[in-house]
């Protein structure tokens, strides 16, 4: 039998069918990632063998399938759905779908440095959002919008950014955004507000099952304890989150928590344990195309190096973060 005969034959039997798979790959995506991506991936499989008129429903399960490679770190794979996923959808017109996909879009240019095609991206998702689309499309364009915002030196028009869509979230997105308000609180140097912050996107997360924002939280509630003097309960959570991002397969949560890790081994003491997890969250990031990350691991081994009287190898970070400086200004 054929997968098309399976999912229900031509274009009339197959598309409805497809379209609420497409719909439980979406809504299932922040509680069951490796479902969410078969679900999707099932549903690309049909339309290729089955009637052109599902390609709309494909577009939909492409931008599920990017959307849940951008969150693992897998941004030349997450690049690729978007491409494809855009070419689907969009000639039948702004959607919520291709919002979404411009959204995904902008994040994997800034994790790349490049800020400039992001802010096209999400200028363009921005300008196709209207009131009849749902509350979860608008809601990560306005995440979107404000990580831009963090990572182009706005923190505080950041905040105030997420703070306004924290008004109109619940459930899991309230769990990402959360955590996001987390992050910039820690940017900003609001050390109570940040443990605060952190401690109720790690509470949203495991209340909504939040599997995917999880390590995430945990990550910058480790920073928030770490800022507050609790090293042990730092060190404890951003176990907790790399044992999640590990089972999941999430690089970029596994590089980003080892950069709190190293901070809390320089805070103990432990300069080696501090290296070895610069040195693999580097790694990592050289791995997944991540330079936002890599400058930070770059800046952080030079400056230890430094520290050390290891000159050869301080000056080498510094040549390597320079460039990638260099790189990102272009």
């Amino acid at each position: 039998m054929t997968r098309g005969s399976e999912m229900g034959g031509g274009g009339d039997g197959l598309q409805p069918q497809m379209a609420v798979l497409s719909r439980a790959a979406w809504y299932s995506r922040w509680r069951d990632r490796a479902g969410s991506t078969h679900m999707a991936r099932q549903i690309c499989e049909a339309a290729a063998a089955g009637d052109s008129d599902a390609h709309a429903v494909e577009g939909q399960a492409l931008r599920t399938l990017a959307w849940q490679a951008k969150w693992l770190g897998r941004f030349r794979e997450a690049e690729g759905h978007c491409l494809e996923a855009e070419r689907r959808l969009a000639p039948d017109g702004a959607s919520a779908a291709l919002v979404d996909v411009y959204s995904i879009h902008c994040v994997i240019a800034y994790s790349r440095n490049d800020f400039a095609s992001a802010r096209e991206f999400i200028e363009s998702a921005a300008r196709m959002l209207d009131e009849d689309m749902p509350l979860e499309t608008r809601l990560d364009v306005m995440a979107s919008e404000a990580l831009l915002m963090r990572h182009t030196g706005k923190p505080g028009d950041a905040l105030r950014r997420i703070n306004e869509a924290l008004t109109l979230a619940s459930g899991p997105e309230a769990a990402r955004l959360a955590h996001n308000r987390a992050r910039l609180l820690n940017q900003l140097g609001e050390k109570a507000n940040a443990f605060d912050a952190g401690r109720e996107a790690v509470q949203l997360a495991r209340t909504h099952r939040n599997r995917v924002v999880f390590p995430y939280a945990c990550e910058v509630m480790g920073q928030a304890c770490r800022a507050n003097g609790q090293l042990d309960a730092a060190a404890d959570i951003l176990r907790e989150g790399l044992e999640c991002a590990h089972e999941d397969g999430d690089l970029r949560a596994v590089c980003q928590i080892h950069e709190q890790q190293a901070m809390v081994a320089l805070d103990r003491g432990d300069a080696e344990a501090a290296l070895a997890l610069l040195r693999d969250g580097l790694l990592i990031s050289e791995q997944i195309n991540y330079p936002l990350w890599r400058r930070n691991f770059l800046r952080k081994l030079a400056e230890e190096y430094e520290r050390r009287g290891d000159a050869e190898e301080a000056l080498a970070a510094y040549r390597s973060l320079l460039a990638l400086l260099d790189r990102s200004t272009r």
